[in-house]
């Protein structure tokens, strides 16, 4: 359970996250059932919902699973972010949870057979839009890629590894290529032979 002191003036990032993260999946857990309702009961329009309704909120709850997880696995020392810019983003995101579950409703409600559910949501694409945009916005100070554990860390897989892999040369030089040539030594021995001249010396 997550504890805050709503006298102080500041917040721990950990209980921050907690909060905005209990808050998206509860409110996506409410839509994302009435839509399984939804879809079991009218036969109108389902794909054409599904699609509207998932790329408005998988991206962002994928987000908060793949931060809250990656730091789980590591000892991140915890810090204090404001409490009031912490109220502002559960106030916008609660907001845009309120309003996607409430399109969905009317949706459903004013569904006619033959007609498109695009272009019912395209209705309320503008103010939708424009919410999401400052939910994600205020979201991204507290799941941010700053206080976010590479995930390098915790898959065991080194990202300059990879780098080194795919931006290795698909040729090697010719040195390297042919073991057997014997016109230059090892690198480091700071010797070198030189090849015999066909020319005859100048004197």
């Amino acid at each position: 359970m997550v504890n805050i002191d709503l006298t102080a003036e500041t917040i721990s990032l950990r209980n921050a996250r907690l909060g905005l993260a209990k808050l998206w999946f509860i409110g996506t857990a409410v839509s994302f059932m009435f839509l399984v309702v939804r879809t079991m009961t009218l036969a109108t329009n389902g794909d054409d919902v599904w699609g509207w309704y998932l790329p408005r909120i998988s991206q962002t709850v994928l987000l908060l699973m793949h931060v809250l997880g990656a730091n789980s696995l590591s000892r991140v020392p915890d810090k204090n972010v404001d409490r009031f810019y912490y109220r502002v983003t559960y106030g916008l995101s609660a907001f845009y949870l309120v309003l996607v579950t409430v399109v969905l409703v009317d949706e459903a409600i004013h569904s006619v057979p033959g007609t498109l559910a695009s272009d019912f949501f395209a209705q309320h694409r503008q103010y939708l839009d424009y919410v999401q945009m400052l939910s994600a916005t205020a979201l991204a100070t507290f799941f941010g890629p700053e206080h976010t554990v590479p995930s390098s860390t915790h898959l065991g897989v080194s990202s300059q590894a990879l780098v080194g892999q795919t931006s290795r040369p698909s040729s090697q030089p010719a040195e390297m290529a042919n073991p057997g040539d014997t016109t230059s030594e090892p690198m480091g021995t700071g010797q070198h032979r030189e090849a015999p001249s066909s020319e005859p010396s100048r004197e």
